[in-house]
């Protein structure tokens, strides 16, 4: 029922950690935050909206949670896909079905993001309502931490939380400075009370973000996903930058280049990505964001079969 991988010289899971480690593994590890079309690799559908809440009303919500599971197994295992999201009450049943694989847990913001430069009553509360603002992200924060608790006892290998997106294609929705006195503060709690219990955080935000770049990678997370290429972020200046510090997650361009252009043109886009960002390790590769419907099947194979064979260690000298 559950397709083997072809045979590598590390597991999935190894070869998702070296990285965290940014260390060079075997080769580039790859995931997706979400695969919007999992029946196109798997042969089967998920069950959601109506049908699942018809199962489930039925009492067979372990029946969704199965099948849908199921569904992301074999894509990771279709695709070559080192890595999986997933819910905490899934984590045994992945570890005992597909035991190869590296798991990604959640937890919630620690702040509340605006989501965008029309949220206007969002924005104003960092400006008008600072002290209500830092009571419920003193809250947010402490709930944020035990929300992290389970998944680290459970020896996830990377939480994927804290903050949401902070940026848009024009810049931060907010001010610098507000980062600076009313988010990170707290996101770095979250992150040093994460790796006090012994895990790892990663932190996904689309957007331009490097106004604020400097002081998000100052709190100390370990992932940053996914360098957004349409908003002018450039994974080989990030790199060059905070390669040392943390692991990048990126960022082949889901906005244009996956959607629009042809096989080819992928295949030139995830090559330089590889090339920009793989060097000495500490790089996953990935979509921009997800892999949503619009992006054709062939630039998602185009992408995949390009990393798996630039993408081997050591990087120099494979005509990337």
């Amino acid at each position: 029922m559950y397709p083997m991988p072809e045979v590598e010289a590390l597991t999935p899971r190894d070869r998702f950690l070296s990285a965290l480690n940014l260390e060079e593994p075997d080769r580039v590890p790859m995931f997706e935050l979400e695969f919007q079309y999992p029946e196109k690799i798997t042969g089967r559908s998920n069950i959601v909206g109506d049908e699942a809440r018809r199962l489930v009303a039925e009492g067979k919500e372990l029946e969704v949670t199965s099948h849908n599971l199921e569904n992301q197994i074999m894509l990771c295992r279709g695709l070559g896909y080192d890595a999986l999201q997933l819910g905490l009450q899934q984590v045994q049943l992945v570890r005992e079905l597909a035991p190869e694989l590296a798991l990604i847990g959640g937890c919630p913001a620690v702040t509340p993001m605006p989501g965008g430069m029309d949220a206007i009553d969002t924005i104003r509360r960092f400006y008008f309502d600072k002290d209500g603002l830092r009571r419920e992200c003193e809250e947010r924060t402490r709930t944020a931490i035990e929300a992290c608790r389970p998944w680290v006892e459970q020896e996830v290998e990377v939480i994927r939380g804290g903050m949401d997106d902070m940026a848009g294609k024009e810049g931060p929705y907010l001010n610098p400075r507000l980062y600076h006195e009313m988010v990170f503060p707290y996101l770095k709690t979250l992150v040093d009370a994460v790796h006090n219990m012994g895990g790892r955080l990663f932190v996904h935000s689309d957007g331009d973000l490097k106004p604020i770049l400097d002081g998000l990678i100052n709190t100390g997370i370990d992932a940053l996903h996914s360098i957004d290429p349409s908003a002018g972020m450039n994974i080989g200046a990030v790199k060059d930058t905070y390669g040392h510090r943390l692991c990048l997650c990126g960022n082949v361009d889901c906005a244009w280049t996956l959607v629009r252009l042809r096989p080819e043109n992928v295949v030139e886009e995830t090559k330089e990505c590889i090339r920009k960002a793989s060097p000495g390790g500490g790089h996953i590769l990935c979509s921009s964001n997800v892999i949503h419907k619009a992006v054709p099947l062939e630039n998602t194979l185009a992408m995949v079969e390009t990393a798996k064979k630039y993408g081997r260690y050591p990087i120099a000298g494979r005509g990337v």
